[in-house]
């Protein structure tokens, strides 16, 4: 499924929940993970090599990686909430374990802390 027809990568200010469907979830998260994955990656060899550890160099990308998670799956999990379903559960449940591998990869990151 390409980004622009998934509602879940659209961007913008709020979530498009009128337009998300339960198929939506696991590719737009799979997406949002390889491409937060290999910013981290780029970040760790960045301070590995030595460059200093800075606002505009260290805690500006976690920010950025942080909010482009939280973008989709903070929609998913509002969706949880008020439009619960088989398919969204089951969904939900195919990419919360590499979402938890994601946050324990950034939050025991060497480089990084």
């Amino acid at each position: 499924m390409s980004e622009d027809r998934n509602p879940l990568l659209a961007g913008g200010e709020l979530p498009l929940f009128d337009q998300i469907e339960p198929s939506h979830v696991e590719p737009a998260m799979r997406q949002v993970l390889e491409e937060q994955g290999a910013a981290l990656e780029a970040l760790e060899r960045a301070l590995a090599e030595g460059t200093p550890p800075s606002w505009e160099n260290l805690v500006d990308p976690l920010e950025r990686m942080g909010d482009a998670l939280s973008a989709v799956w903070g929609a998913v999990g509002h969706l949880m909430g008020v439009k619960n379903s088989d398919a969204l559960r089951e969904a939900y449940e195919a990419v919360q374990p590499d979402v938890v591998v994601f946050g324990l990869r950034l939050a025991q990151s060497r480089p990084v802390y």
